[in-house]
């Protein structure tokens, strides 16, 4: 244990400069290495052959230090460089874009979240790139975002009335708009798909589906099956953002008023609740999130039991796998019954625009196209995500029961107060949280260390991650 409390001393106290910069040497290699690669398809889609350039940075002309696209020498359309996932963005749906907007080509970058924390960075980025739920408040401050509010108000595609007001709160920084969200992101991305032949198996009752558990009966229900399987039964998607949600129906928090620190000593509420996943990784009744490969694919094989996810996840569920038909949707797990529910939101993947692109109005025309024309549209009628525009719910899918059921589960959700979760102003507080849980989940279960040690090196890592962000802010202050 000395020993080990020695090692991690020493990492705690090394300077993260050049380690950092060697990460992001290896991380580079690898990155466009991967790039070079055809993008993932969809669960049950055939691999799409692409004839973009896919390695980042193009050919371009620098201005500064941002890349700038050019036209393609081939003829005088303008190219917007994106970078998003190749499962979200087909060849067909560039195709179909260029066709309809003669004057602009696409020239596409598979998204790796590795590579764009490194031309964030640099400030090296696409005219468009996609971002996750809670990333873009802190790069508005660092004027990385184009302001769209004015081409919002002036379009002819979709208005701020036609989104679900906590959708368009999530593009949202001081009444200003930071891009498009690509779907709303119902309350329900803590909602539990279970398979049923799981249960039916293990000869466990399946649950009811119009009352939530609570996360005690979750628990109960996770640890029972792992003792049939000698398997882990549960993963939690979106874990941190899970944790927080089931703080938020307490009323509590894990981070002082500011975020400057985290604050889970002496903290009753956020330790019980830290507490109870802690237990189900130990135990072994819970997939150590959010390090654990190939977690979709065991869903869809029927390996995966139950999975906290949202609506969107059930789009997996296709008739060419296993799990097809053995599926059903939960409503979200609840802290304690007789507390009021609240619907707690996590925020939506989104579209933006890098400040620097040269080309704003053809960048802004595409996010507008992708997230309000016919891609939207053919979202909303595979149910990947409920859609952006309110008038595009009725094309959601309903087919069958599972379909009907999980919509039921996502209006229900949408019915109920929304509490919005914390968005972080330090961008390094949810890799820091992650990468500290999965480190020290793994000394827990080796019997290193215990809770109390846990938690406090979980805070501990943290607040060094929240400290070295806050002396990245003011040196880029004092630039």
């Amino acid at each position: 244990m000395a020993a080990d409390e020695g090692l991690r001393e020493r990492e705690r106290r090394s300077p993260w400069l050049p380690v950092l910069l060697s990460i992001a040497i290896v991380v580079c290699a690898l990155a466009f290495a991967r790039l070079a690669l055809p993008p993932a398809p969809h669960a049950g889609e055939p691999v799409k052959k692409r004839t973009e350039s896919s390695v980042w940075p193009p050919t371009g002309k620098r201005v500064g230090s941002s890349v700038r696209a050019t036209p393609d020498r081939a003829d005088d359309r303008i190219t917007v460089s994106v970078m998003t996932l190749g499962n979200e963005l087909t060849h067909e749906q560039i195709a179909e874009f260029e066709a309809q907007n003669p004057d602009t080509r696409i020239a596409f970058f598979e998204h790796s979240s590795n590579l764009l924390d490194i031309l964030l960075a640099t400030n090296d980025l696409p005219d468009v790139f996609r971002l996750g739920q809670v990333e873009d408040h802190s790069l508005v401050e660092r004027g990385l975002l184009l302001d769209i509010t004015d081409r919002i108000a002036h379009s002819k595609l979709l208005s701020l009335a036609d989104m679900r007001g906590e959708t368009a709160a999530d593009v949202s920084v001081d009444g200003r708009y930071y891009g498009l969200p690509q779907g709303l992101s119902t309350p329900d991305f803590t909602s539990l798909y279970v398979n049923t032949a799981a249960l039916e198996r293990a000869g466990i009752p399946m649950p009811r589906l119009d009352e939530p558990l609570t996360y005690a009966e979750l628990a109960e229900l996770a640890s029972a099956l792992t003792a049939k399987t000698g398997r882990p039964a549960f993963y939690s998607y979106f874990f941190e953002r899970t944790l927080t949600a089931a703080l938020v129906q307490r009323g509590g928090r894990m981070f002082n008023d500011d975020f400057s620190a985290m604050t889970l000593i002496d903290n009753p509420k956020a330790l019980e609740v830290l507490r109870y996943f802690y237990d189900l990784g130990v135990t072994g009744a819970m997939y150590i999130p959010p390090a654990t490969p190939g977690i979709a694919f065991m869903f869809e094989n029927g390996e995966l039991p139950i999975s906290q996810s949202g609506y969107w996840m059930g789009t997996v569920v296709t008739p060419a796998t296993p799990a097809y038909g053995h599926v059903t949707m939960l409503l979200p797990p609840v802290w304690d019954r007789r507390l009021p529910r609240v619907a707690s939101y996590l925020g939506g993947t989104k579209l933006v625009i890098s400040s620097t692109s040269n080309h704003p109005d053809q960048a802004y025309r595409f996010i507008e196209w992708y997230v309000a024309g016919k891609p939207a549209a053919e979202r909303a009628r595979r149910g990947w995500g409920f859609p952006l525009l309110r008038a595009m719910e009725a094309l959601l899918p309903s087919e069958t029961e599972f379909d009907r059921q999980r919509l039921r589960v996502a209006l229900d959700s949408l019915k109920l107060p929304v509490a919005r979760l914390p968005l972080y102003p330090y961008p390094d507080i949810l890799p820091a949280f992650n990468q500290s849980w999965t480190r020290n989940m793994a000394l827990a279960k080796s019997g290193r260390i215990k809770f109390e040690v846990f938690a406090s090196n979980l805070q501990e890592d943290v607040n060094l991650a929240i400290q070295d962000d806050m002396t990245s802010r003011h040196a880029r202050a004092q630039r």
